[in-house]
C-alpha cells in the first residue's frame, strides 16, 4: 500500500475524530402490541362432520318430496339417463319439466348436468337417512283379508287392506342402512385424519374444510355404498322398533341402536361411529375456538 493511499484511508477512517461529541438522542421505547396466542381446545370431529353433513341434507317438502332425492339418486349414480327423469315427470301429468329453470330450483338437479351437485345430495341425504326409523312403507306390505259383517240382517262380505311387517323387506331395508353406516364410517375417518393435519383452525374453517372434502369424496362415497351391500335376509334381526327409536344387529358382528336421536354402531363391541368414535378411534381436532377478543380480555384481566 502506498502513502497516498494509507492517507486516503486514515483520513477516511478517522474523519469527524475533531468534532465535538454528540450525545445521541434516544427515541423513547414503545412495547410492542400484545397478540394473544390461540387458546386450543380438543375437539369431536365426528360432531363438526355430522353437524356439517346434516346442514347438506335436503329438507323434504311437497315439492321436494321423497320421489325427488331417489330420482337425484339415480342419477347420481348413473343408473339412469336424465331424458329417461324427465319423461317420467311428463308422465305423471304433474308438472312440465320444460318449466323447471336450470338452476336456483328445488328440482333443477332433474333436468340440468350438475353430476358433482347431484352427487353431493345424494350422500348428505343418506348419511342422515340411514340413521332415521324405518318408515312403514320400508317396512310392511299390504295384505288384503275378507271379513263377514251383518247390516239388516244381510252378512255382507267385505275386502280389507292392512300392513303388516315382511321380513324379506325389513331385512333389505337393514341391510341397505347397514352399508350406509359402514360407509359413513370410512369418508367420516378419512376425512377427520384430515382435519388432524391442520391444528389451530377456527369451528368455522373446520366446517368449511368438511364441506369442501365430503363434496369432493360424494361419488366415491356413493360407489363404497354399493360395494359394502350385503343383502342376506337371515343376518339381520330387528329387535326393537318405536316410535323415534329401533335397534338392530347382525349375524356377522355389527349392532346399531338408535336411543332418544343418539345413533351408535358398534362392531364386535367396539364404537365404530357414535359417541365420539370412528372405527374405534376418538379423533379430536385443536380448535382455535375463543375469539381473540375473549383472550386479550383475560389477558388484561391478569396484569
Amino acid at each position: 500500500m502506498n502513502i497516498k493511499s494509507l492517507t486516503a484511508l486514515s483520513l477516511l477512517l478517522l474523519a469527524g475524530c475533531d468534532q465535538p461529541y454528540i450525545e445521541p438522542i434516544m427515541k423513547p421505547s414503545v412495547a410492542p402490541p400484545v397478540v394473544p396466542e390461540k387458546v386450543l381446545i380438543d375437539f369431536p370431529a365426528l360432531t363438526v362432520i355430522e353437524n356439517t353433513v346434516a346442514q347438506l341434507a335436503p329438507k323434504l317438502d311437497a315439492q321436494f318430496d321423497i320421489s325427488v332425492i331417489q330420482r337425484i339418486c339415480l342419477l347420481a349414480r348413473g343408473e339412469v339417463s336424465k331424458e329417461k327423469v324427465i319423461e317420467s315427470i311428463k308422465q305423471e301429468g304433474l308438472l312440465d319439466p320444460a318449466t323447471i329453470p336450470a338452476q336456483n330450483h328445488p328440482l333443477s338437479l332433474l333436468v340440468n348436468d350438475d353430476q358433482k351437485k347431484r352427487a353431493e345430495v345424494c350422500a348428505a341425504w343418506l348419511t342422515n337417512w340411514a340413521t332415521r326409523v324405518p318408515s312403514k312403507d320400508e317396512i310392511t306390505i299390504q295384505k288384503t283379508r275378507k271379513t263377514q259383517k251383518k247390516e239388516q240382517n244381510k252378512e255382507e262380505e267385505r275386502t280389507e287392506t292392512e300392513s303388516v311387517l315382511s321380513n324379506d323387506k325389513i331385512a333389505e331395508t337393514l341391510a341397505i342402512k347397514l352399508s350406509i353406516l359402514r360407509a359413513n364410517a370410512e369418508i367420516y375417518a378419512f376425512i377427520a385424519s384430515e382435519l388432524e393435519k391442520t391444528p389451530g383452525l377456527s369451528l368455522e374453517e373446520y366446517t368449511r374444510a368438511v364441506r369442501k372434502t365430503f363434496s369432493a369424496l360424494s361419488p366415491f362415497y356413493l360407489k363404497r355404498i354399493q360395494e359394502l351391500y350385503s343383502p342376506d335376509p337371515n343376518s339381520y334381526h330387528l329387535t326393537q322398533l318405536s316410535t323415534g327409536d329401533y335397534t338392530f344387529y347382525t349375524d356377522g358382528g355389527y349392532n346399531f341402536s338408535r336411543d332418544g336421536g343418539n345413533a351408535l354402531l358398534t362392531y364386535r363391541g367396539i364404537n365404530w361411529l357414535g359417541r365420539g368414535d370412528i372405527m374405534g378411534k376418538d379423533y379430536k381436532i385443536a380448535v382455535s375456538y375463543f375469539p381473540d377478543a375473549l383472550i386479550e380480555a383475560s389477558l388484561q384481566a391478569s396484569r
